[in-house]
């Protein structure tokens, strides 16, 4: 997969979104180092990306506890003959780009099942955003909504309010 679906609009007049620059993913499902290219080709740090969000088909070791990660990632992945667990992606995005992710900042403590965004036990989706230098907003909340099925992804909501 080496298209990549680029758009640009108006983001609204809202104080929040004004000037900011929002991307949305849906990375490849089956391989790192595809997901890796992907990103890199769309290049977010390049593109001045403030608020990177979707589906990144990626994992986060730290959402996980030792057992819950055996037994949900490592043995059901070997057994479905999937791709390892990998976390390059989200050290990337995190560590050497410097963004932070919405929800762990918010629920540090939360793993395994609380931090589930798909069908296989694991979380997949994120909301990453870089604060701007003086930005007069912050986050104040970012959790996971169960959709009820009405689709295979539990989606994922930050709250920003401006600082008083």
């Amino acid at each position: 997969h080496d298209d990549c679906l680029e758009g640009e609009g108006e983001g609204g007049d809202h104080p929040f979104v004004k000037d900011r620059i929002f991307a949305v993913t849906h990375l490849d499902h089956l391989n790192e180092n595809d997901r890796l290219i992907q990103i890199n080709q769309f290049s977010p740090v390049g593109r001045n990306v403030n608020i990177l969000m979707g589906d990144m088909n990626a994992l986060t070791r730290d959402d996980y506890s030792d057992d819950y990660y055996q037994k949900n990632l490592v043995q059901v992945r070997e057994k479905s003959n999937w791709e390892r667990p990998c976390f390059d992606l989200t050290r990337l995005i995190t560590t050497t780009w410097a963004f932070q992710d919405a929800f762990k900042q918010i629920n540090p403590q939360l793993k395994d099942e609380s931090v589930t965004t798909s069908r296989y036990g694991t979380r997949i989706d994120y909301i990453y955003w870089r604060p701007r230098n003086n930005d007069e907003w912050k986050l104040k909340d970012c959790f996971i909504v169960d959709t009820k099925e009405a689709t295979d992804h539990n989606a994922v909501v930050a709250e920003f309010e401006q600082k008083s």
